[in-house]
């Protein structure tokens, strides 16, 4: 089932600059956790830990398109844990990255959409 193919999506990548396989499993991730949901508690769905450290590995991509598309998978799974999310983003993340998804994660909590590959602007 689902905790067989939550390993090899969620596998750290060695090489960031390589994108095209990185970029392909944030577009499955997309698709999959609004379908999955997030485990908790030994329940079905991707473990939150593990989907974080993929996501924040995937800010530090030079390809923009893999920066946005992290940025549009943090926003699903903040639609599904809320403000629990915070305490998996690094320090070290950058500012305009964390200004960008505080900004998004306003827009959810009120109502609106966001998303749609780096629809919320400047992190290229």
């Amino acid at each position: 089932g689902l905790a067989l193919m939550t390993g090899p999506f969620l596998r750290s990548v060695k090489n960031q600059s390589a994108y095209k396989p990185v970029l392909g499993r944030l577009h499955l991730l997309l698709n999959f956790v609004p379908e999955f949901g997030i485990a908790k508690g030994g329940s079905v769905g991707f473990p939150l830990e593990a989907l974080m450290n993929f996501i924040n590995a995937a800010f530090t991509s030079p390809n923009g398109d893999v920066r946005a598309t992290a940025m549009d998978l943090a926003f699903e799974v903040y639609k599904i844990v809320g403000k629990a999310i915070d305490k998996y983003f690094p320090k070290t993340l950058k500012a305009q990255i964390r200004d960008a998804l505080n900004e998004g994660f306003a827009k959810i909590d009120g109502g609106e959409e966001v998303g749609g590959a780096g629809a919320i602007g400047g992190v290229s």
